[in-house]
This record gives structure tokens, sequence and C-alpha cells, in this order.
């Protein structure tokens, strides 16, 4: 899911070359920083998935469930990161649309209009496309979490042998959630 947002992405801010050299500049930052954000957050997804697969009865369970709890922090802390360059976003297309919307007001040629009009059609498509894109990924991402934080807490309270053996199905969903998001 990551990866395909990330090329939605490109694809929705790639219409943004009809309104200016400056805007486009922005919208390719504002790309190329979702783009790196979700790689992050698909490594933090694979860094849990490691610690968690790490966790085994021994004398070293104390040291790796930290790690594993650790690695659930970060991805917390990747997600919000991407939340909130998911909400700037939102809001710069949202300006970037009034401008362009204002720009072809100013178009004398009902044949350039029209033209300008279908590529700002298009590029709110292409946006509502990756916007979809984002809430299958949040879709997939908060069950994760939550089995992630769950499995935490059991194990807070019962890290031994039997608290990993009675968490071995949570552990079980965990991958298989994890896979979704990935």
């Amino acid at each position: 899911v990551f990866g395909t947002i990330v090329v939605a992405s490109l694809i929705a801010l790639g219409g943004c070359q009809a309104s200016g050299p400056a805007r486009l500049d922005t919208a390719t930052a504002s790309v190329a920083e979702t783009n790196r954000l979700l790689s992050q957050g698909g490594g933090s997804v694979d860094a849990v998935l490691a610690a968690m697969n790490r966790l085994e009865a021994g004398p070293e369970l104390r040291t790796r469930f930290d790690e594993f709890s650790r690695s659930i922090d970060e991805l917390d802390r990747a997600a919000e990161r991407v939340r909130a360059r998911n909400a700037a976003m939102q809001a710069r297309a949202a300006d970037h649309t009034k401008a362009w919307e204002a720009e072809l007001a100013k178009v004398g040629s009902e044949t350039a209009r029209s033209v300008g009009e279908e590529r700002r059609a298009a590029f709110a498509q292409r946006f509502a496309n990756v916007q979809a894109e984002m809430r299958d990924l949040k879709d997939a991402f908060d069950p994760l979490m939550d089995d992630l934080r769950d499995l935490r807490l059991i194990l807070a309270n019962e890290l031994n042998a039997d608290g990993l053996a009675a968490s071995a199905s949570l552990i079980e969903a965990a991958r298989s959630k994890a896979g979704e998001v990935r």
C-alpha cells in the first residue's frame, strides 16, 4: 500500500504543471517529502516485525521486548508524520485548486479555458484517488497498531514463555495485517 500511494501521489500532483513553476516546485517538494515519509513508515513496519519475530523465551526476552516496544513507538511516530503530511498535502491541494481556478478566470480564450478546466478536473480526480489510497492505508494500518499495542500490553504483564505462547495468535494476526500495510 505504501508504494501505491507514492506512485499515486506523483501522478496526482504532476497535474500541478498547469499552474505555474513556483507551485510546481512546491508540489514536487511535497511529493518528495511524502515519498520519504511513506518509505520511513514502511521501514518502521519492517522494524516492528523484525523485533516481534525476535521475541522468544530466554534470558534476552526483556531486552528483546524493550526493542519491540521501542519499535512500536517509532512506528506510531512515523504514522503521525504521515498523517500530518497528508493533512498538509490536502491543504496545499485546496490552495492549488483555488489558485488554478483564479488563473483560469483570467484566460480569455474559451478553448484555452476549457483545456484548463479539463486539466484541473483531472488533477482533482487524481488527488481524490490519492486520498482514497491514504484512507485504505489508514484502514489497514489502524488494526495493525491495535494488535501491536495489545500484544505489548499482554506481554508487559506476562513477559515469559507462557505469555508468548498465549500471544501466538495475536502475533500471527499482526504479521498478517503488516503484510496488508506493506
